[in-house]
């Protein structure tokens, strides 16, 4: 809840209606957070879906929503400007649809942005930011930043360049306040700040081996997974500064996309199985608290991209797997590591289509 945050001054102890379920609040020089706030991006401190009552001055950005919850960042984060939706990019036809949320079977697209104006080229990430700009990474290209109503052929409002050296951009994530964090082979993840075309920073990964994928968890932390390893950085990271936290996989699972929720770290795997890891996991051989076994996914095809819909109690996943033109949807039960679940339903694409990401914004 970043755009045209609305800044309501309170006495340090306070109350906001309840409504309001994912709130920051900047408590001046105070040097920790209020109970039932967590550290998040930028110093505010954020509820993550726990309702408080002390605070000191709340902003929220969208007073008249009353079921707002803190979207994944690295698949769409949520925003008082942004359209609710499924945004999904078409890695083989050069694509993104966007379909309406709750949208199943073979439901037609509201928009698709598609064409030779458009520069998607072999996209394989998408993110959307809090005024519902869609930022697509093309695995053969630069990303790309569309306007909220993008349709057709439509041409970039804005271009992130390469930096020098750097190619094929594999993942992207918007952070709180809508700066762009992308992966490149290499790896290397560059930092974009808001409206920026050109990089200001990067951080070094290291020793990755695969393409690198990235999202953004509840605390504003930058997490990146390639196929053997998980490191979350803080978002100020720089150069070669540590991980805030690493850890790699007890076996050669191919991870191929992340997500979070709550304290876990979602990564799905080549078997179509989704891994829960705890947001705290360190070591060299670290096993999954717990495998979701989806029985739709499991031909061996591998999970391509993974979303989820913010929720931290019971939330929506969405998965998918290579060569096949559909978004796996899994109403979960529980929350943080003790997710369980099934596919419940499908999206169909349409025919052709290669699903390569998925952002989701909820309603």
């Amino acid at each position: 809840m970043r755009s045209a945050l609305a800044i309501v001054a309170v006495l340090a102890s306070c109350s906001y209606d309840a409504k309001f379920r994912d709130c920051q609040v900047s408590c001046g020089a105070q040097s920790s957070c209020p109970t039932g706030f967590a550290c998040g991006a930028e110093g505010l401190c954020r509820t993550g879906g726990v309702e408080t009552t002390s605070c000191g001055a709340v902003l929220d950005a969208n007073p008249g929503d009353d079921a707002m919850t803190g979207g994944d960042a690295g698949s769409g984060g949520s925003g008082s400007t942004a359209t609710p939706g499924l945004y999904v990019i078409d890695f083989e036809q050069n694509r993104v649809y966007v379909y309406p949320p709750d949208a199943t079977g073979s439901a037609t697209p509201t928009h698709t942005i598609a064409g030779s104006d458009t520069d998607l080229v072999n996209p394989i990430g998408v993110a959307v930011d809090h005024h519902g700009n869609i930022v697509v990474a093309n695995l053969g290209g630069e990303v790309t930043v569309f306007p909220p109503d993008a349709d057709g052929d439509a041409i970039p409002a804005r271009v992130l360049s390469n930096p020098s050296g750097l190619r094929e951009p594999t993942g992207v994530a918007v952070a709180g306040d809508d700066s762009i964090f992308v992966a490149y082979l290499g790896p290397i993840i560059a930092h974009y700040p808001p409206n920026a075309s050109s990089s200001d920073r990067q951080v070094s990964p290291g020793s990755f081996g695969g393409e690198p994928y990235l999202t953004i968890d509840s605390a504003g932390d930058l997490v990146v997974a390639d196929v053997s390893e998980v490191r979350t950085y803080a978002p100020t990271a720089s150069g070669s500064d540590a991980p805030l936290s690493e850890f790699g996989l007890a076996q050669a699972q191919n991870a191929l996309a992340v997500a979070t929720n709550g304290n876990a770290i979602i990564l799905t795997e080549d078997t179509g199985a989704l891994q829960l890891f705890g947001a705290d996991d360190i070591g060299s051989n670290v096993n999954p608290v717990r495998v979701l076994d989806p029985s739709a996914l499991n031909h061996g095809a591998g999970g391509e991209f993974l979303a989820t819909d913010g929720a931290v109690v019971s939330p929506t996943l969405y998965t998918g797997e290579a060569q096949q033109p559909v978004v796996f949807i899994i109403e979960a039960a529980g929350s943080g590591t003790a997710l369980t679940g099934d596919v419940t339903a499908e999206l169909d694409l349409p025919d052709g289509a290669e699903p390569g990401g998925i952002a989701v914004v909820r309603p």
